[in-house]
């Protein structure tokens, strides 16, 4: 056999290692961490949640097809394999990749035809922000390019911008519209892009939900006066709000239209603020949902109605005695999460860390233990961002599953039984350190939007220190709203056993509105579903393992119920 000139081998090495490329883009897209992933555009991340199981490992084929096709210089079957690969399988975030395969000897221009077809149809490792193949990249928010009018899909939002300043935000239902403080708006995002159709997209590079904005010609009518305020006017635009945008009527058996004409029926000509109150509190009392809530001002006092506090809350205001409802709460969560908690429970072996709302440590030599109380709240920082939140997290997570490590901890109890909420990628997040494996954890849309598909949501293995031994989760009727999209996310994952009690059943993300008189209202308009298509909303997430959590006055059994479960935990590893 003759020996190859100089110039084709110069040739195949450039080649072979243009192909390397592609096994190392692979390696670096199986090793993306939750970080990772919530650095990428919004449209990026739907796209690579999308992504087939099957057309991963199709392209992994492919790819070291290729760097042995440059190596074994074949040519008949590589050229085949790689049109199949090359044609029909790119992958959405990773490099797009080609197949060849081995083959016997050719002659030199076959063979340089072989490296050439390589080369072409394999293309370097992406970097995390560069633009989707299939739709505008997102790009960091830029309140100028919001100019004209625009109105969200679902929500009740609509933007009116002049390229000067912040673009206004209105509240619009029905007959009702209303300016919404900017300032609290226009910060929950940092990413936008643009759509196919002309529409635009909102986001946060660390939450992988987009929220959708269409062109309108001109703000509706409403949101050129003054909004009234009279009695029967506030009654009308609560009664609008919810028509348009609320999620549960049917689950709670709940008639609006009728349930809104005896309301208006029932509101004196000449109401004042206590009776207004009172007619809406009545109105809004059979929605028994934790996520409804009116804020008001009465003759100079804060009254705040809650749709439903739990059972747990319940039972310390029943128990409450000449105590307030608040102070008797306050106090209960002082004595679950220090008294009970700190000095019991974990004692020298605990610490006390995230703005005093996280704890961890061993409840014995060989169980771990990591209590969250909130999803967020993390720093004691007024400006703290969301990118904080999680920086701050991560940090505490690393020492603690650092610690479990070293400890040899045979399993880890997991405690959100009085996790009252906050952010949704909080949860994930944090459900990334127990998981091994991708896991789809939910499914996410609003009730309202007429055009945004739902969103799958997945937890993801995170690249820092993980724990992927048995875990036990831990909840309550105290387990709430983000706790328990995290309960969802946690239970995505086969190395997780759920345990104690039913929680709350509220998942809907708050949409907050204003009314004309400037009181607040918060409502749910969005519809989770798990893994398997089920909704938990009103029912709560019952646990595999039940186990009775607070006793009849909470605090109340909670410390000998984590006790009990980590017996239980021991006993299963044979420690």
């Amino acid at each position: 056999m003759n020996r190859p000139p100089v110039w084709f081998t110069v040739v195949a090495a450039v080649a072979l290692a243009w192909n390397v490329l592609g096994p190392l883009g692979i390696l670096a897209d199986l090793r993306l961490s939750a970080a990772d992933i919530a650095a990428l555009s919004a449209q990026q991340r739907a796209l690579y949640n999308a992504r087939p199981l099957w057309s991963v490992g199709a392209s992994i084929v492919a790819v070291l097809g290729g760097t042995l096709g440059c190596l074994l210089q074949g040519l008949v079957l590589a050229i085949a394999v790689g049109l199949i690969f090359c044609r029909y399988l790119p992958l959405m975030q990773t490099p797009r990749l080609l197949g060849t395969l081995s083959g016997s000897s050719f002659s030199q221009r076959g063979k340089l035809a072989l490296m050439v077809f390589g080369m072409a149809c394999t293309s370097p490792p992406r970097d995390a922000t560069d633009a989707s193949p299939v739709a505008s990249a997102a790009a960091p928010l830029d309140l100028a390019a919001w100019t004209g009018t625009w109105a969200s899909d679902g929500y009740g939002y609509w933007v009116e911008g002049t390229g000067v300043g912040m673009p206004k935000v209105y509240s619009v239902a029905g007959g009702y519209c209303i300016g919404e403080d900017t300032t609290d708006f226009w910060p929950l995002y940092d990413l936008q892009r643009m759509g196919s159709d002309g529409e635009r997209y909102l986001s946060n590079r660390v939450d992988p939900y987009e929220f959708r904005f269409d062109p309108q010609p001109a703000l509706p009518n409403e949101c050129g006066r003054t909004p009234s305020s009279t009695p029967i006017a506030v009654l009308d635009a609560l009664a609008d709000v919810f028509a348009e945008h609320y999620a549960f009527f049917e689950m709670y058996g709940v008639d609006w239209p009728t349930a809104v004409a005896k309301a208006r029926q029932s509101l004196p000509a000449d109401a004042g603020d206590a009776a207004l109150y009172t007619t809406l509190v009545q109105l809004l009392a059979p929605l028994r949902d934790s996520h409804i809530k009116l804020e008001a001002v009465v003759d100079g006092q804060d009254r705040v109605h809650d749709g439903a506090v739990g059972d747990v809350e319940e039972k310390v205001v029943r128990h409450a005695g000449e105590e307030s409802s608040r102070d008797a709460v306050r106090r209960f969560r002082r004595q679950y999460w220090f008294d009970g908690i700190r000095d019991d429970l974990l004692r020298e072996r605990g610490t006390v860390a995230g703005n005093q709302r996280i704890q961890y440590g061993m409840v014995d030599s060989a169980v771990g233990y990591l209590a969250v109380l909130s999803m967020g709240g993390f720093t004691e920082r007024d400006d703290a961002t969301f990118a904080d939140e999680v920086a701050t997290v991560d940090a505490i997570l690393d020492t603690a599953l650092t610690q479990f490590a070293q400890a040899r901890a045979s399993a880890v109890i997991v405690d959100l039984s009085l996790n009252t909420g906050g952010y949704d990628f909080i949860g994930l997040h944090i459900a990334g350190r127990f998981a091994a494996q991708p896991a789809l954890a939910y499914t996410r849309r609003a009730h309202d939007a007429r055009k945004t598909p739902p969103i799958s949501v997945h937890v993801r293995p995170s690249a820092r220190p993980r724990y992927t031994g048995p875990v036990y989760l831990l909840t309550s009727g105290g387990t709430v709203s983000a706790a328990e999209i995290m309960v969802l996310a946690l239970r995505a994952l086969p190395n997780v056993t759920h345990a104690g009690e039913t929680t709350r059943g509220a998942f809907s993300t708050v949409l907050s509105k204003t009314l004309p008189n400037g009181w607040q209202l918060s409502l749910s308009n969005e519809i989770y579903l798990d893994p398997q298509g089920r909704s938990w909303e009103g029912k709560g997430v019952p646990p595999a393992m039940p186990l009775q959590v607070f006793g009849d006055v909470p605090p109340q059994r909670h410390v000998q119920a984590v006790r009990a479960l980590a017996a239980h935990a021991r006993a299963a590893s044979g420690r």
